[in-house]
């Protein structure tokens, strides 16, 4: 299983993207220092099977792109956001 978590603008972003155990690493990226957004893409790129996130807040168009892609290629992408991060009615 690996795990990547972006912490930025007071926003924390978990994704789990599903992989046999015998694959298992696990990589951690902070910003500022460090492109958290290009390993998110990287690894959802490289996704086959399932991709899980988790996310107070979420506006990363490269990452959406990136989901959206693994979806097109039949990967299920299931997202749970806190209700939060939802437009505003009115």
């Amino acid at each position: 299983m690996f795990c990547f978590r972006l912490t930025a603008y007071a926003v924390t972003f978990v994704l789990w993207i599903m992989a046999p155990a015998s694959a298992a690493q696990v990589e951690a990226c902070f910003v500022p220092g460090q492109d958290c957004t290009a390993v998110v893409v990287r690894e959802i790129d490289g996704a086959r099977h399932e991709v899980l996130v988790q996310a107070y807040g979420f506006t990363s168009i490269p990452i959406a792109d990136a989901l959206i892609s693994a979806k097109d290629r039949g990967v299920t992408i299931r997202a749970i956001f806190d209700k939060s991060d939802r437009p505003k009615e009115g």
